[in-house]
């Protein structure tokens, strides 16, 4: 018999799309009184409670899906990037050597995001063979 599953101790972020983030805003600050602590165009994040956020992402307007061949891998991975103003792109993780080289090519290559802003892009790395013959169950699929 499994052992339990540990107890929750929380949620540290509920995210929730919208199709119309001024009307969403109206809800949640005017009907909810929430108070933003971060607001952009994408964006909007709530604090609730002392530990946690509710996060409103505009739909279509969260990040792009880019794929690049990676012939040494068997599965996929998927690298969340940031694109600063200055083109130059950063990712939160430290993939594995190979994947390191494949994501440093593609960040040489971008172009800068207007003065100020960012590009959120998710580079997925894909064995030549799952490139070739798309399965529409895994995630980041066109």
């Amino acid at each position: 018999m499994p052992s339990p599953a540990p107890p929750l101790a929380g949620v540290l972020e509920t995210a929730l799309y919208v199709d119309d983030m001024a009307l969403a805003r109206h809800f949640y600050e005017d009907a909810l009184g929430l108070v933003p602590m971060f607001a952009d165009a994408r964006l909007t994040a709530y604090p609730v409670g002392p530990r946690s956020a509710l996060l409103l992402f505009l739909r279509g307007a969260t990040a792009e899906v880019v794929h690049l061949p990676a012939p040494h891998l068997q599965t996929p991975e998927a690298y969340p990037m940031a694109v600063q103003s200055d083109g130059v792109a950063e990712t939160a993780v430290t993939p594995s050597a190979p994947s390191r080289q494949a994501l440093a090519r593609w960040a040489e290559r971008q172009s800068p995001t207007p003065q100020g802003s960012v590009r959120p892009v998710i580079v997925v790395l894909e064995p030549l063979a799952a490139m070739a013959q798309p399965d529409d169950n895994q995630l980041g699929r066109r």
